[in-house]
C-alpha cells in the first residue's frame, strides 16, 4: 500500500492542488463518478476514468508533476481525484484485522525532528543544504506548530509537512515551493522543542545579541521624549536615516519598521494631518524601549523574536489562494483608507492589502459605499475583493504581513465570489469560541514584544444564536450579544464617519434577515472581562461586509450605557493620557500643573488596588519637577518616563 497516499487528506490535497479541484473531485466520488483504481508491482497508482482519461501516480513523483493523459501540465481533477479515492479504495481491499494503523495513513503523533541530516541533503541537494546550513550560522527565528500536519512559520515563508515522515511532501509557500533552504530550518527547529513555541537557530559561533544597532534608536527616542513631538526639529530625518540603516544593517526589522512609523507621526503632525494621534507617538517609544530591554536580557522569547531579526522586509510568494475576511475603512477630512483582510489558508495568516486616497478640501469626502469600485491597484477593486476569494502568483509579502500585488510573467491574479464557507478555514483564524480565544491571548507575550504584524487579532468566530442587538446613544456604540454554543461574546461597532452604514448592516446580518448568521469575522480583543468582536465581515447566505454596506437602514433598540465606572480601566486611562500628554509636548516643556495631574492620577491608582503603578507615576513626576528646577536631570526623567508607561501600557492589555 502506498502510505503517502493514505495519509493524504483533502486539505493537504488542497494545499498541492487547489481547494476548487478538491471539492469538484469529492462531488463525482460521492456520486460515484470517480476512477477504477489499480495499484502495479512498483506502487503506481493508476486511476481510469470513464471518459478514458488515465492518471499515473508514481512513487516519488509530486502529485503535480504526475503525468496524466488528459495533458494538464499541473494539477488536474484526474490527478486529485486519484488521490482522494486512494484510501477508501485501500481500506475495502484490506481485511480490517490485518489493517494497521501506519498502513492506513491515521493521524499519528510524530514530528519532522525525525528526518536525519543525511535524508535533507538527499532530498535537497549539497548547494541547498550548504545554503541552508549558511542560514543557519546568521541566525533565524521559527514559529512551531506540531499541527497535524505540522508547520514550521520561518520570517519569510511556512513550511508544512503534509504527511507524515515523507520529505516529497513538505511544501513552503516561497517561490521554489519545496527543496528550498527553508525547509532544512523548519527540521533543525523542530529538533529543537517538542512542543509549539518560538525558537531561534543559531550557527555554534552565534554570538549573543548586540545592542549597538538599537542604541542610534534609543538615542533618538530619548530626544523625542525630551522635546516632544511638538518640538521635534524637522532636520531629525537625517537622525532617523542613521538609526534605521543601523537597523536595516543588522536584519533587525521590527525596530526598523517601528522607526518608520514614528517618523511618519512626526510627518502627520507637522502637515496638521487628521492622521496624527498623539496616542501613536508615546507607544511607539515605549515599544522601542520595550524590544530593546527584552533582547537584552536572559528571556524566555528569543531576541531574534523580539527584534524580527532575519525577517526580510518584503517576499515574493509563489502561488497565492486567499479568502477575503471582509474590509475596514476608516479616515478623517481629507483622506480615506482601506484595508483589505485576506485570509491565507496554507499558513493560517490574515494578510492585509491597504490603500488610502487623499481629497481636496471642497471635495464631497466618499465613505466606504462610495470607495467599493475604486482600484486597489493591479486591476483589483475595493467592493469585489472585499466580498470575494483570490488567486495569484504576482504578490509580494512585507514583513508585517501587509500585501503588494503586482505583475510578472505568468503572474494573472483572479478574484471570485465567495459564500463565506468558512468552516474550513484553519486553526488559530477560525476558532471553536470565545473561550478558546481568550484562553489563546492570555497565554501569549505581551504585544510591546510579538510581532509588528498587521491583522493579528484578527478571527473567524461561529454564530450559534444571537441573543439581543442594542444602541447606545450616548457612547454611539452598537453592541450584540452572540452565543459561540458554549460562551458568550459580543459584537461591538462604534459609529465611524468614513463607514456610517456599517451599524445598519451588522444588525441586519445579526438579526436573519440574510439568511441566519453562522460566523462574525473581525479583530478580537478582550475588554472589562469579556470577549469582543469588531466585524471586519459577516458570513450569512452571502458575506456582508458593513464598512462597504449600501443597503438598507434599520431602528435597533436603545439600551443604557455600558460604562467604566468603578473598573480600573477609568483609573489606567488617565494615567495614560497623562502620559501621552508629556510625550506630545515634551517632557522639558511640562509644566507644574501637569504633575500635580500626574499625582492625583498616582493616588486614584493606589485607590483601585495599582499601587505599584502609581508609585511608577508618583516618580515620575518627581523626576521631572528635579530636573525642571535644576535644568539638568532629564535622561533620570525620561528613565522613569519609560518604566512608568511600560506599566501602564502592559496594564492596558491586561484590563
Amino acid at each position: 500500500m502506498r502510505a503517502d497516499l493514505l495519509a493524504l487528506t483533502p486539505d493537504a490535497v488542497a494545499a498541492l492542488a487547489n481547494r476548487g479541484l478538491v471539492k469538484r473531485a469529492q462531488r463525482e466520488l460521492d456520486r460515484g463518478d470517480g476512477p477504477t483504481l489499480v495499484e502495479e508491482p512498483d506502487g503506481t497508482v493508476l486511476g481510469t476514468f470513464a471518459d478514458g482519461v488515465v492518471a499515473r501516480l508514481p512513487v516519488g513523483v509530486p502529485l503535480v508533476e504526475a503525468p496524466c493523459s488528459c495533458g494538464a501540465p499541473a494539477a488536474c481533477r484526474h490527478k486529485v481525484a486519484t488521490a482522494l479515492a486512494y484510501r477508501p479504495w485501500a481500506e475495502s481491499r484490506a481485511p480490517a484485522e490485518e489493517t494497521t494503523e501506519a498502513d492506513l495513513g491515521a493521524e499519528q503523533a510524530w514530528s519532522p525532528a525525525g528526518f536525519e541530516d543525511e535524508a535533507l541533503r538527499a532530498a535537497l541537494g549539497k548547494r541547498v543544504f550548504d545554503g541552508a546550513r549558511r542560514a543557519r550560522s546568521r541566525g533565524v527565528v521559527v514559529e512551531l506548530r506540531h499541527g497535524p500536519p505540522p508547520a514550521a512559520i520561518l520570517p519569510s515563508c511556512t513550511v508544512r509537512f503534509l504527511v507524515p515522515r515523507d520529505l516529497g511532501y513538505a511544501l513552503c509557500d516561497c517561490e521554489v515551493a519545496n527543496h528550498c533552504v527553508h525547509l532544512a530550518l523548519a527540521v533543525w527547529a523542530f529538533r529543537e522543542s517538542d512542543r509549539d513555541r518560538v525558537v531561534e537557530l543559531r550557527g555554534e559561533a552565534h554570538a549573543g545579541v548586540d545592542d549597538g544597532p538599537l542604541a542610534p534608536a534609543r538615542a533618538l527616542a530619548r530626544e523625542l521624549l525630551e522635546t516632544g513631538v511638538a518640538g521635534a526639529s524637522p532636520a531629525l530625518g537625517q537622525r532617523f536615516a542613521v538609526a534605521r540603516e543601523a537597523l536595516a544593517t543588522a536584519r533587525q526589522a521590527w525596530p526598523t519598521l517601528l522607526l518608520e512609523d514614528l517618523e511618519a507621526t512626526l510627518a502627520a503632525y507637522r502637515a496638521r494631518s487628521a492622521r496624527y494621534e498623539r496616542a501613536a507617538a508615546a507607544s511607539l517609544l515605549v515599544e522601542l524601549e520595550a524590544r530593546a530591554r527584552a533582547a537584552s536580557a536572559d528571556a524566555e522569547l528569543p531576541a531574534g523574536h523580539v527584534l524580527g531579526t532575519g525577517e526580510a522586509l518584503e517576499t515574493r510568494l509563489d502561488l497565492l489562494r486567499l479568502v477575503s475576511l471582509g474590509a475596514r475603512v476608516d479616515g478623517g477630512p481629507g483622506w480615506r483608507r482601506a484595508r483589505v483582510l485576506l485570509c491565507d489558508p496554507s499558513s493560517a495568516m490574515v494578510l492585509v492589502l491597504e490603500r488610502a486616497w487623499t481629497f481636496e478640501a471642497r471635495d464631497d469626502f466618499p465613505t466606504g459605499a462610495g470607495l467599493a469600485s475604486r482600484s486597489l491597484g493591479g486591476g483589483l477593486r475595493l467592493g469585489a475583493l472585499a466580498h470575494g476569494q483570490v488567486v495569484s502568483r504576482a504578490v509580494r509579502r512585507r514583513a508585517n504581513r501587509a500585501l503588494v500585488f503586482g505583475s510578472r510573467a505568468g503572474g494573472a491574479t483572479s478574484v471570485t465570489p465567495q459564500t463565506g464557507a468558512w468552516e474550513d478555514l484553519p486553526e488559530p483564524i477560525r476558532v471553536d469560541g470565545a473561550a478558546a480565544v481568550a484562553a489563546a491571548h492570555a497565554a501569549r507575550p505581551p504585544r510591546l514584544l510579538r510581532p509588528r504584524v498587521l491583522a493579528e487579532d484578527v478571527h473567524v468566530l461561529p454564530v450559534a444564536e444571537v441573543l439581543a442587538i442594542s444602541w447606545d446613544p450616548a457612547a454611539q456604540t452598537l453592541t450584540a450579544d452572540v452565543s459561540d454554543g458554549e460562551a458568550i461574546y459580543h459584537v461591538v461597532r462604534a459609529y465611524r464617519a468614513a463607514a456610517p452604514a456599517a451599524l445598519d448592516a451588522i444588525a441586519v446580518a445579526l438579526s436573519g434577515a440574510h439568511g441566519p448568521p453562522r460566523f462574525v469575522a473581525g479583530e478580537v480583543r478582550r475588554h472589562l472581562g469579556r470577549v469582543e468582536v469588531d466585524p471586519s465581515a459577516i458570513a450569512c447566505d452571502r458575506v456582508i461586509v458593513p464598512d462597504l454596506w449600501d443597503g438598507e437602514a434599520v431602528v435597533v433598540p436603545t439600551a443604557p450605557s455600558r460604562g467604566v465606572e468603578g473598573h480600573p480601566e477609568g483609573a489606567v486611562a488617565t494615567a495614560a493620557g497623562l502620559l501621552e500628554d508629556a510625550a506630545h509636548g515634551g517632557l522639558r516643556a511640562l509644566s507644574a500643573g501637569w504633575s500635580a495631574r500626574l499625582r492625583e492620577s498616582a493616588a486614584a491608582l493606589d485607590e483601585v488596588g495599582l499601587a505599584t503603578t502609581g508609585e511608577a507615576l508618583a516618580t515620575v513626576a518627581s523626576a521631572v519637577d528635579e530636573a525642571r528646577v535644576s535644568g539638568a536631570g532629564w535622561p533620570a526623567a525620561c528613565d522613569a518616563w519609560l518604566a512608568a508607561a511600560l506599566r501602564v501600557a502592559l496594564l492596558r492589555e491586561q484590563l
